[in-house]
């Protein structure tokens, strides 16, 4: 409407500036078809950069609809009397009544019939190569035989539509118009390609939301909330199973999921009042004192839930409580996940061999810090005395399930190790001043996981996820908002 309204306005400037009063009557008025398209465009580019859709297939589904919306147009235009033919003396020639827009004392082409009956047939072709053609063919298909179109029937049209030179307005915008048809068409898989994103991700993804509080403040987190928020700055649609409770805090989380978005039909709310904890920064590094019982420790098995995601990631603090323990394994048991991420979470004594035993039996994926790695011969599930590559081993041989062990190594980067074959990458080191690590491994997870799941090289998924964590460190916060170069 916009673009209708700003080239009709440029159009008629003229005479516009000789009777000013035509501007009372400016938004009710008139409007030009090119403009609306090309303002329609505009912002079908915006809205697919924002919601990181494919700008070539939202054209291809919306160049039918506009077709026939236009053919409709075009028969209002003949109500009405508007946009009119020459004067003519064949067969073809129609009398419009007195008092509409057309002139009634001669007989004039309908163009706005025969262009109604062009965009009939030309939106049936574009939803037939829509169903059944590639990609690119209907908005290309569209974009080339329309400008044609036009600019053969504005020969035969006799209203005042604006000039460029010796050819119409119209005319002159289907030069343009056309060229872009052309060239969608000629090059319709590097055009598809230029505007597609990565495919969004499927992640499901259980655990705890809670508010860290800080001396002056409280900030929702949680590795499972952290780890969703910034799954999505990644481009994936996740799913959140938590529980809440029914208070302040509650209703203050689930209004941020919705803001970060996150999906959170899956997020309950339970008897038990919301979890916290008190964050206390140390050096730049946190320690925490979890309040006990919360919400997370009776998340219930969310009905309707599909078990079905690219990956279903978890953690160890939310399996304290046994209500939740028992729906994160209803959850595990038969579902279809192309990967199962483990992100232990060593919190004060919220942990034990059984809990760290059971989660590894349904994981592909673990990731774990240099610190957590000791709790491991703690607790039994590895001889003591074994370096980070020795765990590795180890873990991979009493748990065939396990595909890739990632290791955050502090200052020293991280590396993956490969369990079929033990080869063993070495990421780069963190850089940039640590203001703060709470949030900096749920981002390091998030990193490294959208990258793999995407098919891309260890030593790729290593290096992405060094970057968001180096970021992540030098803020406070778990879940900064990223800088355009991480986007």
């Amino acid at each position: 409407m916009i673009g209708a309204k700003l080239l009709y306005l440029i159009v008629e400037i003229k005479e516009f500036i000789a009777d000013p009063s035509l501007f009372l009557d400016f938004i009710g008025g008139g409007g030009v078809f090119y403009g609306g398209m090309l303002g329609g465009c505009v912002g079908a580019y915006i809205s697919s950069r924002i919601r990181r859709w494919n700008f070539i297939e939202l054209l291809d589904t919306l160049v039918g609809p506009i077709c026939f919306a236009h053919c409709l147009g075009r028969v209002g235009c003949f109500m009405a009397g508007c946009c009119y033919g020459c004067e003519t003396e064949s067969a073809l020639g129609i009398y419009f009544p007195e008092g509409g827009l057309a002139p009634s004392d001669v007989k004039l082409l309908p163009t706005q019939l025969f262009e109604a009956v062009f965009l009939l047939i030309l939106g049936a072709i574009v939803l037939i190569f829509l169903y059944k053609g590639k990609t690119g063919s209907a908005a290309g298909i569209y974009l080339t035989f329309y400008p044609v179109w036009r600019f053969i029937i504005e020969f035969f049209r006799s209203d005042r539509r604006g000039e460029v030179g010796s050819l119409t307005t119209s005319q002159f915008i289907s030069l343009f118009i056309l060229t872009a048809g052309l060239a969608l068409l000629i090059f319709r898989k590097k055009s598809v390609l230029m505007f597609s994103y990565p495919p969004k991700l499927d992640i499901l993804v259980f655990g705890e939301v809670l508010w860290d509080v800080y001396e002056e403040e409280k900030i929702l987190g949680g590795a499972p909330f952290n780890f969703a928020a910034h799954m999505v700055r990644h481009g994936s649609e996740c799913r959140l199973i938590s529980s809440v409770g029914d208070d302040k805090l509650g209703r203050s989380a689930v209004r941020r999921l919705d803001r970060l978005g996150v999906a959170r039909y899956y997020v309950k709310t339970v008897e038990l009042p919301t979890g916290t904890c008190t964050v206390t920064l140390k050096d730049g590094l946190p320690e925490y004192d979890l309040v006990c019982p919360a919400a997370y420790d009776g998340i219930p098995y969310p009905e309707g839930v599909i078990k079905k995601a690219d990956a279903f990631c978890f953690g160890t603090l939310a399996q304290r409580g046994e209500k939740s323990r028992e729906t994160l394994f209803a959850l595990l048991e038969g579902g279809s996940y192309r990967e199962v991420f483990l992100d232990i979470n060593i919190r004060q004594h919220y942990y034990s061999r059984e809990i760290i035993e059971k989660s590894l039996e349904y994981t592909t994926i673990l990731k774990i810090s240099r610190e957590e790695i000791g709790v491991l011969s703690q607790v039994g599930l590895v001889s003591p005395g074994l370096d980070e590559i020795g765990i590795c081993r180890a873990l991979a041989k009493r748990f065939p399930g396990l595909k890739i062990i990632a290791v955050t190594l502090d200052k020293d980067g991280a590396l993956a190790y490969e369990t079929e074959s033990g080869k063993v990458t070495k990421g780069p080191e963190p850089y940039g001043e640590v203001i703060s690590t709470v949030g900096a491994g749920d981002s390091w997870s998030a990193g490294f996981l959208s990258e793999y799941l995407r098919g891309k090289p260890l030593a790729d998924c290593l290096s992405r996820a060094n970057r968001v964590a180096s970021f992540v460190i030098g803020q406070l916060g778990a879940v900064p908002e990223y800088p355009k170069e991480l986007k």
